[in-house]
């Protein structure tokens, strides 16, 4: 990590989306050398200024120490947190619709080449990924970098999540409750552990 890093900055609680923490995964229209990466985007309410401003602090401190306290000798900078409002106003209708959980909110999204540590409320490792989804809600660890190649900007790797609670899937994908709820009415009774070929058959019918 270089000199002109912020490190092991704690950022949240606040509520997770885009999360692509099995496997990485390569950005939208990739180039050639892109690197698949491990991503995960977090969300907060923007009366949560507390969060905004710890933020925005760290940004502010990598910029001056890469270029300087002079902002008329900026390159033209992209930064890793947003505005929820002026992110959804730049799309069309058709996706607008399927991300209004982005209203209101500010945003940052974050990124690794090597899998963040993941853990739950109690401070538990997290083994499985897939406890962690878009629309649960948790804390995340992050290095702050300014970057000089290809473009200019200050983006954020995730080192650590924490997950903290669960929520409404936000991915389209159906929890294991809304499963077992669906199939309930069809859920029989496994025959016991030692069963005779005769409760066996009865079982299969």
């Amino acid at each position: 990590m270089n000199e002109v890093a912020i490190q092991n900055v704690t950022v949240g609680p606040g509520l997770f989306s885009w999360v692509f923490l099995r496997e990485p995964r390569l950005p939208r229209n990739p180039k050639p050398d892109d690197i698949p990466k491990y991503q995960i985007s977090l969300l907060w309410d923007k009366d949560q200024t507390a969060i905004t401003q710890k933020v925005q602090q760290c940004i502010m401190t990598c910029v001056h120490k890469k270029w300087g306290p002079d902002k008329a000798k900026w390159p033209q900078l992209q930064l890793c947190i947003s505005d929820g409002d002026k992110y959804l106003a730049k799309l069309p209708a058709e996706k607008r619709a399927a991300l209004q959980y982005y209203q209101g909110k500010i945003f940052m999204n974050t990124s690794n080449e090597q899998q963040p540590l993941m853990v739950g409320p109690t401070n538990d490792p997290i083994i499985d990924a897939n406890q962690i989804y878009s629309g649960c809600t948790g804390y995340l660890l992050v290095n702050f970098w300014p970057y000089d190649t290809r473009n200019y900007g200050v983006t954020a790797f995730v080192q650590g999540v924490m997950k903290i609670s669960d929520g409404e899937r936000l991915d389209g994908r159906v929890s294991t409750e809304q499963v077992q709820a669906q199939f309930a009415q069809f859920a029989v009774s496994a025959p016991a552990e030692g069963a005779s070929d005769a409760d066996v058959a009865s079982f299969l019918g």
